[in-house]
């Protein structure tokens, strides 16, 4: 599965993951069937778009999984993201900052990407 992402300015809040929901499932990128695994950030469980997240989940047929709090073992993402922060701690500011992001993101390979699942998994 490719990488998906949708870019915008501002920081994200709990009415755009619901919006994320939707164009990801519009992208093919969430399918019926599938297990969306979320920490527990606030924008992921907050109480006052919980029951629409849900409704959306339910319809698009796509289980919702919480990790524990304060488990960042358990979660693939924060891998990712050290890989990419300490390749962007020496080759950042050489393009603009999305550019640098994005191409930090997809320096990850499949093969690392399962072995991220696996350990996360193992443990």
């Amino acid at each position: 599965m490719p990488f998906y992402a949708t870019m915008r300015s501002g920081t994200n809040n709990q009415y755009n993951l619901v919006e994320a929901l939707f164009s990801f499932s519009a992208a093919g990128a969430l399918q019926r069937g599938d297990v969306l695994v979320i920490d527990n950030a606030a924008i992921h469980v907050a109480v006052e778009t919980a029951e629409r997240r849900s409704d959306v989940l339910r319809e698009m047929g796509v289980t919702l999984m919480l990790l524990p709090a304060y488990s960042p073992e358990l979660n693939p993402c924060e891998r990712v993201w050290r890989m990419s922060q300490s390749w962007l701690r020496w080759n950042s500011g050489k393009r603009d900052f999305v550019s640098d992001i994005l191409l930090g993101l997809s320096l990850v390979t499949d093969n690392q990407m399962r072995g991220f699942y696996r350990k996360s998994w193992k443990l």
